[in-house]
Order: C-alpha cells, then structure tokens, then sequence
C-alpha cells in the first residue's frame, strides 16, 4: 500500500519518495513525533509503517508504551547504542524530577514541519516555515505530571494517617500492657486477702 506496488509485498522498508502524499505526510508525522530518530529519514520501516497505518485508519496508538520502550532499549547495555528520543517530552519529565542533564541538541530544519518538507509531501503552504519553534508536546506531559503531583500528596496523607494510625496502636498497646499488670497485681492481691480468711476460718475452728 505504502509503496503503491513498486515493491515486493514482502518488503520491511519503503523509500518515501515512493509513496503518495498522504502517507509522506504520515510518515513524517511518525518519525518526527511518534517515534522520532535521527537517521534514515527516508526510509520507512515496517515498525512505521504499523504507526503510519494507525494514523490514517484513526486507530488508538499506545504513546506511552512506545516511550517506555524506548528508553528501556536505550539503557540496555547488551544493545547497540542509539540516541535518546522524544527529548521535547522526556526533559520536562527529567526536569520535574531534578535529574542532572548535560547541554540539549537544538533541533534543526530536519526536526520540524517546514514548508518544503510539506511541498514534498504534496502539501503546498503559503507561510515559509509551519514550526518556528521546537515543537514542544507539553498538554501531556503537564497533565501526566499533575496526576503524579496528585498521586503523591495523596501518598503523603496517607503515609501520615498510617502514621498516626501506627502511634494510636502503640499507645494502645501500651495501655493494655499496663491493664495486664494491674490486673496482675490485683489478682495477686485478691488471692493473698482469700489466703488470709483461710488461715482465719482454720485457727478460729481449733
């Protein structure tokens, strides 16, 4: 489909310069945003062309697994070394939890939606440049991190009710322990007053 024929129905890549409008247009929505990379950004491999396939049937794209994954790939030492993506999203996340990062890449005419990426894709703009700026996808991420902003002061009530919980049981404890030895004691007590009258009841019948 994404070849429009001119390749065997086998293949796991496409050239771009080979597919209709729309699906350039996909695919640089895929691998500038979905699952951006650096390299061969002429070729579309089957991975993109699942996304891509997604896109224009309206089909729901897991993001966020895509990213875990990922990262995952990128920190796993027995794997080829490969650029962290999704840096637009990941250093707001980084950021929120004061991890050290070193000096960013600036992101070049290749990262964004300019107007002769769009007039090759078939899509002629009057403007001479769609994205000025880095395309920052920050609805999600803020969102993301108000639920975690939520999620643990939800965390920090209850970490104090569990410990207040915690003192009200030992203060509990405390106070049965010392039921326990005045019970004791008063058992005590009682059983030597019952020996007393007994010694009593015997002498008085001699």
């Amino acid at each position: 489909k994404f070849s429009q024929g001119r390749v065997h129905s086998r293949a796991q890549t496409v050239l771009k310069g080979i597919m209709r409008s729309v699906h350039k247009l996909l695919f640089e929505i895929v691998h500038k945003v979905i699952l951006p990379r650096g390299h061969q950004r002429h070729i579309a491999s089957i991975r993109n062309m699942g996304l891509m396939n997604a896109l224009e049937y309206k089909e729901r794209i897991d993001w966020p697994t895509l990213i875990i994954k990922h990262v995952s790939r990128i920190v796993d030492p027995k794997l080829v070394s490969h650029q962290l993506a999704f840096r637009n999203l990941l250093t707001r996340v980084f950021d929120a939890f004061e991890v050290p990062l070193g000096e960013g890449r600036i992101l070049t005419r290749a990262d964004m939606f300019i107007q002769t990426i769009l007039a090759d894709c078939g899509i002629p703009m009057e403007s001479e440049q769609v994205a000025n700026a880095s395309p920052h996808t920050s609805s999600l991420v803020d969102q993301l991190l108000r639920e975690l902003k939520v999620a643990e002061e939800k965390y920090a009530t209850l970490e104090l009710e569990n410990q207040n919980l915690r003192a009200e049981l030992h203060t509990l404890n405390a106070e049965i322990h010392m039921l326990k030895d005045q019970l004791g004691q008063q058992q005590f007590a009682n059983n030597a007053r019952v020996d007393r009258v007994l010694d009593m009841l015997a002498s008085a019948s001699t």
